[in-house]
């Protein structure tokens, strides 16, 4: 039993710290996106960090009666390649920052659904269950989201039906 309780803390603390990078990593992408309509969609994902951190410091907090502290330094590691404190490495470029992001909701997305299995409240479970799908849903977004600023749009929805090459 405490060796469960202690792996539902570390579980939890290792998703606050993920989801607190997660926002100064997409916070700090944004300002060096120029295309509006992209800013935008980094924008509303680093809101979205904000809500993934709320919640997990809500159950934190409705399992062990307290504030989690003592966080990690890192959370699951993959915003940390090019998060130094609390500004991107001055080498980030805009693609190679999709790839991270990519990378990273990927990963988180794994990680809840991971950490459902180990989860044995099953509102708890529920929560990352959702977690999971709103981090695949964001991979969703940012995969589709660099193949149309590389270019790889083959179809337009909007237009005649034609494929364009």
């Amino acid at each position: 039993m405490v060796d469960d309780k202690a792996k539902i803390k570390e579980i939890l603390k290792i998703g606050i710290v993920t989801e607190i990078n997660g926002e100064r990593f997409y916070r700090n992408f944004a300002q060096m996106v120029t295309l509006s309509e992209t800013k935008g969609k980094i924008e509303h994902l680093a809101h979205d960090e904000v809500i993934h951190r709320q919640v997990l410091e809500k159950i934190y907090s409705e399992q062990f009666h307290s504030r989690p502290e003592d966080l990690p330094d890192k959370g699951i590691g993959v915003f940390e390649k090019v998060l130094h404190g609390h500004r991107l490495s001055k080498e980030a470029t805009v693609p190679g920052l999709l790839d991270i992001a990519i990378e990273a909701e990927s990963a988180t997305r794994d990680y809840y659904a991971d950490g459902e299995k180990i989860i044995p409240d099953e509102s708890v479970k529920a929560v990352f269950r959702r977690l999971a799908l709103e981090e695949d849903g964001h991979f969703n977004l940012l995969t589709a989201e660099k193949n149309a600023l590389s270019g790889l749009e083959w179809f337009n929805a909007g237009a005649s039906g034609e494929f364009e090459y």
